[in-house]
């Protein structure tokens, strides 16, 4: 990779005018006129390896960012998106940003029509932020449905201890976790064909590039059908009697 540098970086790293670091970003690019213009900038200079990188790929986004992970690297590339992959470390530069932004909008999307069409909810809206501002949900006054809470049986009660026990010290298996991973979905319960259908989502994907789902959420306009269906409860009123 060094060696496919153009002479005058090679020349400059020779004679000590810039680093070892600096002439491996130097690799990241292909636009060897830019590359030459840069090196005038930084010869004899304090310069990170990231700064010469982010300089080279202005507006490239790194396979890191959560809308890099939700997407993914390949699904990018067989959009006919571009990568610049750094031979000295694992990370690999996304080119088209633009592209990028908009399989990432198409995927939250279909995950969203997921929600509705293939899970039951009534409503679901994507969010493009990496988190939930519950601010935001207040100022909604959106009530909350929770999910139906399940029962083990005696004899996946005492399984639930054993495996509980030996996850909190660290020896459980990946058998176990997914058996303990079992048994807590059926603890948490699961929503109602009613309770969806007077309630909806709001999903997003967060910073891991994970689609995160506040579920449970009935609308103003949805409240009194819920309450007629049972599904929510009436307000309590605070008048007093007089």
């Amino acid at each position: 990779a060094l060696a496919g540098l153009p002479d005058p970086v090679m020349n400059a790293l020779a004679a000590g005018e810039i680093s070892l670091g600096t002439a491996k970003a130097f690799t990241l690019s292909d636009d060897e006129a830019m590359t030459l213009n840069l090196l005038d900038q930084v010869k004899g200079q304090a310069v990170s390896e990231a700064a010469i990188k982010n300089a080279l790929h202005p507006d490239a986004i790194k396979a890191s960012d959560r809308r890099a992970k939700f997407v993914g690297v390949e699904a990018y590339e067989a959009e006919g998106g571009t990568v610049t992959r750094d031979l000295f470390s694992d990370d690999v530069f996304l080119a088209s940003p633009a592209l990028l932004d908009r399989l990432f909008a198409d995927a939250l999307e279909s995950a969203r029509i997921d929600l509705v069409e293939t899970q039951g909810w009534a409503w679901a809206e994507a969010r493009t932020e990496a988190w939930l501002n519950y601010y935001d949900l207040d100022q909604m006054k959106l009530e909350r449905v929770y999910p139906i809470e399940g029962e083990l049986t005696e004899a996946e009660a005492e399984e639930y201890d054993e495996l509980a026990d030996l996850a909190n010290g660290g020896v459980l298996d990946e058998e176990g976790q997914a058996r303990l991973a079992d048994l807590q979905a059926i603890l948490d319960g699961e929503y109602s064909e009613d309770q969806k259908a007077h309630a909806g989502c709001i999903l997003l994907v967060n910073a891991s590039g994970k689609v995160e789902v506040t579920a449970g959420l009935v609308r103003p306009e949805d409240k009194k059908a819920a309450i007629e269906a049972g599904v929510l409860k009436a307000p309590t009123s605070t008048k007093s009697d007089t």
